[in-house]
């Protein structure tokens, strides 16, 4: 029996939704907003989707498509993904460290990683790195979804949680998971991952 928890787009609380007998705690709940209002459901009712993220080990079904639309839009850091993998230079497998994605139909379309912070000098400090989703995937809570099961991961072994947001939209997106700017020359923003005791 595993407790799955989910939470609100709107004001980023977290709900425990209830608990299932469904042992793989690789899936994260993200909220349906404009496809249940469309769809004519009342604003009031929640509607709550799963959107499976699990551990990756590259290469994987879809990886090509997925670094061809991101250098399409100008990224080329799943080039630098897949190169330091092959390399053996960042193979998220460090502990603490894991490389994540989501499967439509078989085929990798998001990815995104933690690693112990490289550019930080300090063990408790991790970085969510290399989000990518694909742009047909967008706006349907998969991006929602896989940070906030590496913000998961991240509370088991780190304190505080930085990366770097590609565009405007990327950073709102981390600022409505609870991210905040910093002016740190190495990150645009950081997470506390888990509290002093």
């Amino acid at each position: 029996m595993v407790t799955l928890h989910a939470w609100c787009v709107q004001t980023n609380e977290r709900y425990i939704s209830r608990v299932f007998s469904h042992a793989d705690p690789s899936f994260c709940f993200c909220r349906v907003g404009a496809q249940a209002r469309s769809s004519g459901i009342p604003a009031d009712v929640l509607q709550w989707t799963m959107v499976p993220i699990i551990p990756i080990v590259l290469p994987v079904p879809g990886l090509v498509e997925l670094r061809a639309d991101a250098r399409a839009e100008g990224f080329n850091f799943l080039d630098t993904l897949v190169n330091d993998w092959a390399s053996g230079v960042n193979c998220f497998d460090a502990p603490g460290e894991v490389l994540c994605g989501h499967f439509d139909q078989g085929m990798l379309v998001a990815v995104g990683g933690l690693n112990i912070d490289p550019f930080a000098g300090d063990p408790e400090i991790g970085r969510i790195r290399r989000v990518y989703v694909r742009s047909a995937w967008r706006n349907r809570g998969v991006g929602r979804a896989l940070v906030m099961h590496l913000v998961e991961y991240a509370r088991r072994n780190f304190k505080w949680v930085r990366l770097r947001a590609e565009n405007d939209g990327a950073a709102r997106l981390y600022e409505r998971l609870g991210f905040v700017p910093t002016e740190s020359p190495e990150a645009t923003h950081i997470f506390i991952a888990r509290s002093e005791q």
